[in-house]
């Protein structure tokens, strides 16, 4: 059974988009089935998670997180990171790579629960 904290880090992270098996290395004691059930069980569908990553992925890239940076933390390859978000919300990585180098790159620390701590930046 899920503790309070358990459970409201996961929403946090599904939240910003992570998969449940991310979720679960993420959460000490969390497995992947925990995580499905307890996504099911509030009515989160995967294509609900898979929106909020792209939203997440969006603003992050818009508030100047590099995109090698947000690559690392989702586990996936940069050019699979640019197609998605290329596909789905024509964001020009040529503009975002040009306001990147005027504006600098933002880093995110992780929160007191160790998680990442997207909040100020999207």
């Amino acid at each position: 059974m899920l503790s309070e904290n358990q459970r409201e880090q996961i929403l946090k992270l599904l939240k910003f988009g992570f998969n449940d098996p991310m979720i679960a290395t993420m959460i000490d004691g969390v497995t992947p089935i925990d995580v499905y059930n307890y996504r099911h069980a509030n009515g989160i569908t995967s294509k609900d998670v898979l929106e909020n990553r792209y939203n997440t992925w969006a603003k992050l890239v818009d508030n100047g997180v590099s995109i090698n940076r947000i690559a690392e933390l989702y586990h996936v390859k940069v050019t699979t990171l640019k197609g998605a978000i290329w596909k789905t919300r024509s964001i020009s990585f040529v503009e975002v790579k040009a306001k990147q180098q005027q504006n600098g790159m933002k880093m995110w620390t992780q929160g007191k629960d160790g998680l990442p701590d997207f909040d100020k930046l999207v």
